[in-house]
């Protein structure tokens, strides 16, 4: 109820108005009798005051001033006067103030009683939250009679529809997919949202939302952020342009934000159990622990990756920096999403801080390559929403479905050999991996290490630390900073050890066999699963 409304009220029904017209629009929530000036103990928004003005009556123009700041800030809705023995009028000050602040001040005839008009509002009042209660059950029972039918999301959007008589969108964003109940209003382009001061009757965060389109028409919606467990976002998106919902219309609008959280909730336990169904599947596959070529077949086929003819193991491993370690699955769900989105055919094995893709296609023409996978990725790392992150890709050569464990130990012996060193990003081939692959192909580590140089063993010997150092230094293409950064040593001390790594074991960073003789001690190193 507005105060224009009140003013039908047989109470107010002669009320004039003497100031603060502006403010006839206001909504009444309560009324409440002036009886003194500290109002922040009081008062509350929406209350009509009631008043002779005789408790303002040993105010000076600057604590008059303040107390209507006060009216204002807590969101007084009006003022009822009336004329009384020591005030005979509505003084000048006053219907100033009020019309400053938007407060409308109403003069009622001297035999009007106070208890009429707290009777008539407070009565007007009971009787509109007793319609909203009995709306609110009657919609509460409609929803949970629709949960218990198990709906879609487009059902959900469609009992909206019916109820608010405007169409809606319900969005996910992170993956950009939405539900729509009008397919031409759901294909906005960009949504901007812009929060609204909370109502007494809105329990969830809504948004007054511009929506753009691709013919470049813009139109007004209501959103409302949609909470969930799962990490994702969603948005639920009410179609009613400039037009504003009632207290009715938003309790349906919240029960049917509550029925989308418990689809969401119950769609993230069906992908939960789909997820560690085919995480355990594509696992076993990689590790080659099916006992018969059929049993490799049925869990293709469940995993729908049985009608191609080659397959290709693709593994991304991530880094970030301690800091951000807490937000590490964030960046593995966007990684999923991102790689998934590009190639949705792919299966995929999530471990710590990899996830292993496996890839089927019909011909060499459709495999994994560099220059697709690594801007993929790349653009994944620059967004402002997730934390910087370096990353290696790592791609096998394909092979038929049996030798699906080979293709992984490829990928694996990337990692083996790529995968600590995190300063940059990068995307390798295991077919690019060049001499690199006689180390792989080694089969004792009394072989690997005949590949070292001797006095490369003597200072792994007699100086790991010193070794790390060369190591970490080579790998940095001799710069001091960078290597200073990783190690958490001053670059001096980093000058200082290659010094003495060249004085005392005749190790030359600065000579070209010496420096490969380095880079290739540290790679075999890795393979013996050391970390120089």
């Amino acid at each position: 109820m507005t105060v224009s409304e009140a003013m039908q009220l047989a109470s107010l029904s002669a009320a004039r108005v003497v100031a603060g017209q502006g403010g006839l629009g206001n909504a009444i929530t309560g009324a409440m009798v002036l009886e003194a000036t500290d109002i922040e103990n009081w008062g509350r928004e929406g209350q009509l005051l009631i008043t002779s003005f005789y408790a303002l009556r040993d105010l000076t123009g600057e604590e008059l001033e303040g107390f209507f700041a006060k009216l204002s800030a807590i969101g007084i809705s009006g003022i009822v006067f009336k004329a009384e023995r020591l005030v005979n009028s509505a003084p000048q000050s006053v219907a100033a103030l009020c019309g400053r602040y938007g407060i409308p001040l109403l003069e009622i005839p001297k035999e009007v009683k106070y208890e009429s008009i707290l009777m008539d509002v407070l009565g007007q009042i009971l009787d509109s939250n007793l319609t909203l209660l009995n709306h609110f059950f009657e919609v509460h029972h409609q929803m949970m009679a629709l949960a218990l039918r198990q709906p879609t999301v487009a059902e959900i959007l469609r009992y909206l529809k019916n109820a608010l008589h405007a169409d809606a969108t319900f969005l996910d964003n992170g993956r950009d997919r939405r539900v729509g109940s009008d397919p031409a209003q759901s294909a906005f382009v960009r949504i901007v949202l812009e929060e609204l001061a909370p109502d007494r009757y809105q329990h969830y965060q809504y948004c007054q939302a511009v929506l753009d389109y691709d013919s470049g028409f813009s139109a007004a919606a209501l959103a409302v952020p949609v909470p969930s467990s799962d990490g994702g976002s969603y948005t639920l998106v009410i179609h009613n342009g400039p037009r504003a919902f009632d207290p009715i219309h938003i309790m349906t609008i919240e029960n049917v934000v509550s029925l989308l959280q418990m689809e969401i909730l119950k769609q993230n336990a069906i992908d939960q159990k789909l997820f560690i169904q085919n995480n355990n599947a594509v696992h076993d596959l990689l590790g080659g622990r099916y006992p018969s070529r059929e049993r490799v077949d049925g869990v293709l086929a469940e995993l729908g990756l049985d009608r191609g003819t080659h397959y290709q193991v693709l593994l991304v491993s991530v880094q970030l920096s301690p800091q951000e370690e807490s937000r590490r699955a964030q960046v593995m769900l966007a990684v999923r999403r991102q790689v998934k989105s590009a190639w949705p055919g792919l299966a995929y094995f999530e471990n710590n801080d990899q996830i292993i893709f496996l890839h089927s296609c019909a011909g060499p023409a459709r495999l994994l390559r560099p220059q697709e996978v690594a801007p993929l990725l790349e653009e994944l790392s620059q967004k402002d929403t997730l934390p910087p992150f370096t990353y290696l890709a790592a791609l096998s050569q394909s092979g038929d479905r049996y030798a699906i464990p080979a293709r992984n130990r490829e990928a694996m012996d990337i990692y083996r050999l790529f995968g600590h060193h995190r300063g940059e990003s990068q995307c390798l081939r295991y077919e690019d991996l060049g001499a690199y692959k006689l180390f792989l192909e080694a089969e004792t580590p009394a072989q690997l290490e005949g590949y070292i140089d001797p006095r490369v063993l003597r200072l792994r010997r007699e100086a790991p630390d010193l070794l790390t150092t060369l190591v970490v230094l080579c790998e940095n293409n001799l710069s001091y900073q960078k290597t200073a950064r990783r190690l958490f040593l001053h670059p001096k001390t980093v000058q200082y050890r290659a010094a003495r790594v060249q004085q005392s074991y005749g190790l030359d960073i600065h000579d070209a066999e010496d420096f490969l003789q380095i880079l290739l001690a540290g790679k075999i190193l890795l393979l013996l699963g050391e970390h120089p």
